[in-house]
């Protein structure tokens, strides 16, 4: 399997054994009535956040980066509040199977590391199952529990939506 790992240069130090610290992990998958490699080439571009989430209004590859390692995707989203960009590296890179990718975004206070892991396996010749993992790594009491719960269950239902919305496009023109 090929495995490529972007260097961590801008990114914050990791919290050593004397930090408090905890971590969050939110997943969630779904079942795709379609290839896993088509699955993930939809996935990867990233003008199909404009399909997957209502508030990104544009979706760009930076010019000279990727697909793959160090790859730096940006999001345009427009809400009621006002307009944001969002923007994600890739760190690691397996074609067609895995990626994580970190935000690029300032984190919350309190927030030291912010990932995403997309993996595509194949469940059959023409199915597969999407899953999204989210990883946050929280400084010690950062989060008080209520809001904690209420942080994840927010990631919960985002990739939620987002899976619904994916199975309904790919799977769109089979019905």
């Amino acid at each position: 399997m090929f495995l490529r790992r972007a260097a961590r240069r801008s990114a914050p130090p990791p919290p050593t054994s004397s930090d408090a610290h905890s971590e969050m992990r939110v997943t969630r998958s779904v079942p795709i009535i379609r290839r896993a490699a088509d699955v993930f080439a939809f996935i990867e571009d990233p003008a199909s956040q404009l399909l997957l989430e209502d508030e990104v209004v544009a979706a760009v590859r930076m010019p000279g980066t990727g697909p793959g390692v160090g790859e730096v995707q940006v999001f345009l989203h427009a809400t009621p509040e006002g307009r944001s960009i969002r923007s994600l590296e890739v760190l690691e890179y397996e074609p067609s199977t895995r990626v994580l990718v970190r935000s690029l975004d300032p984190l919350p206070a309190g927030m030291l590391e912010a990932t995403t892991e997309l993996s595509i396996s194949a469940d059959g010749p023409d199915s597969c199952v999407m899953r999204h993992t989210a990883r946050y790594v929280l400084a010690a009491a950062a989060l008080a529990e209520p809001a904690a719960s209420q942080w994840a269950g927010y990631l919960g239902s985002w990739l939620e939506s987002m899976h619904v919305r994916a199975q309904r496009t790919l799977e769109a023109d089979l019905a």
